[in-house]
């Protein structure tokens, strides 16, 4: 399984990096640095990656660590004559509002941003209304979307 993520030097890439190795471990599959892209965030470069990898080896799915990513990565495939997800599955992050509506509808892990925005303002509210009150630890879990790219 191919990673796609952004810049490498970024926390929010380093921990989704130590998440796809632990998922790895976890499923004993052994982890192999070159199946490993880490640049920026865009379509472009999901894009350009996927190309790259798809001329230096081999896999059967692709985790892009956010839905921009994967999109790029599925044209290439496209490109390549390889079918998604017959051939390479592809997952997403982040639900963006285009992925349901692609001729394959991406699978993807939605953080479910507008509810940690509504948790978000209703604990600064409540901050705001108790300042000496000790605020709670907030976790909000994201939920897979399994649509037809896996």
């Amino acid at each position: 399984m191919a990673f796609l993520s952004g810049a490498p030097h970024r926390s929010n890439t380093q921990i989704r990096l130590s998440g796809y190795k632990d998922a790895l471990a976890e499923a004993g599959i052994p982890f192999d640095a070159e199946l490993i892209r880490c640049k920026e965030f865009q379509h472009r470069f999901g894009h350009q990656a996927t190309l790259d990898l798809l001329d230096r080896t081999d896999f059967s799915a692709i985790c892009c660590m956010n839905d921009m990513l994967a999109i790029g990565a599925m044209v290439a495939l496209r490109e390549r004559g390889r079918r998604v997800p017959e051939d390479c599955a592809v997952i997403g992050f982040d639900n963006i509002y285009l992925s349901p509506l692609l001729e394959h509808p991406l699978s993807t892990v939605d953080r479910r941003i507008a509810h940690s925005g509504r948790v978000a303002t209703n604990a600064l509210i409540d901050f705001l209304d108790n300042p000496d009150r000790k605020g709670d630890a907030i976790t909000i879990m994201p939920t897979v979307v399994s649509r037809t790219t896996t």
